[in-house]
């Protein structure tokens, strides 16, 4: 009969103990990263962000991904700037801002091309108003002071050569308090927000569109320059200790830019999360159709709308000297070239 020798069985065990602790072993636990929204992710502008979040674009990149919602987009900035969140998902125009003020930030990927954005007018005040300076005097709604629809009425403010103290400006928020500021108040005559809010204020009648930026060609044709909305932002320090953190979010996002052109608006809103729109199907479709022209193909930027930005939104700000501003140094497409590569 075959004997095993005693240094035999004690190999064969080491063996075995060594299989079944590697079997044991858990899996390494993924990155954690936080992206913070300035602003809701109801907004039709998170649309590329919301698919990739649903579809699991992001997760099967590896992350653990928190995402955290601050109403508006001085409060998501505030938090950005602070670290509360390694990402903040806004306008381009923060990086030009806070780069100008000696926060290395940038843009690791762009979202939208147009900005979404409309200027409409109550019902009420409707019959009234023939263009932008019937304002002066008048108060106007936006998410809050200091965010990109306070920006983009400044804009349309010093386009008609009216200054953005002949305006009320109050602060609505940019999901049901702009809903009720609208229909349960007579203080304000228009007001600058996205979808689905519009859509929504439009189909009921509230409200009356008057410029209206939810077309890329329509927002070039007004604006005169390429142009870049949102986008991921993140810190310069964070980006070099973590390039694999932010690889793994841009690979996500570019992965649902090139989907979404590929699916049907029915099949896009059946990639969001069902909390924003279950309760008016046909009012989110609306807004899908409205705004898909207005999303980045493939998450790239480039210098041409950096510095559109800064012409149309920041050219007047005098706290921003564009000598100290480095547009190159604003956005890094390195990211978004190796997800469009795959």
């Amino acid at each position: 009969m075959h004997r095993l020798s005693l240094r035999a069985i004690a190999s064969g065990l080491l063996t075995t103990a060594t299989i079944l602790a590697f079997a044991l072993t858990p899996a390494t636990a993924a990155e954690k990263v936080r992206v913070g929204i300035a602003g809701s992710s109801s907004q039709i502008a998170l649309l590329a962000f919301n698919v990739a979040r649903t579809k699991g674009f992001i997760e099967k990149q590896g992350v653990d991904l928190e995402v955290i919602d601050f109403g508006s987009g001085s409060k998501g900035v505030q938090a950005f700037v602070g670290g509360d969140v390694d990402l903040v998902a806004a306008t381009f125009e923060h990086a030009i801002r806070l780069r100008s003020k000696g926060i290395n930030v940038k843009s690791v990927a762009s979202m939208s091309k147009a900005p979404g954005v409309v200027l409409a007018v109550t019902k009420a005040f409707a019959p009234n108003y023939k263009s932008v300076r019937d304002l002066v005097g008048k108060n106007v709604g936006v998410s809050a002071p200091g965010s990109a629809t306070h920006s983009f009425l400044n804009l349309f403010l010093a386009k008609s050569g009216i200054k953005p103290d002949q305006v009320g400006v109050i602060g609505i928020g940019n999901t049901a308090g702009a809903l009720a500021a609208i229909r349960t108040g007579s203080e304000i005559q228009a007001i600058v927000n996205y979808d689905p809010v519009i859509t929504m204020l439009e189909q009921s009648g509230d409200v009356t569109a008057a410029i209206d930026l939810r077309d890329a060609a329509a927002t070039r044709e007004a604006l005169g320059t390429d142009f870049t909305f949102l986008n991921l932002l993140a810190h310069d320090t964070y980006i070099n200790k973590n390039p694999k953190a932010v690889q793994a979010v841009v690979s996500g996002l570019v992965e649902a830019l090139r989907w979404i052109p590929t699916a049907t608006p029915e099949e896009v809103r059946a990639a969001v999360p069902e909390q924003f729109w279950k309760e008016n199907p046909g009012l989110y479709l609306e807004s899908i159709k409205k705004n898909l022209t207005g999303l980045s193909p493939d998450g790239r930027i480039t210098q041409a709308e950096a510095e559109g930005v800064y012409k149309v939104l920041l050219t007047e700000d005098p706290q921003i000297d564009p000598k100290k501003v480095d547009f190159a140094a604003t956005f890094d497409n390195s990211f978004a070239e190796k997800a469009n590569a795959k």
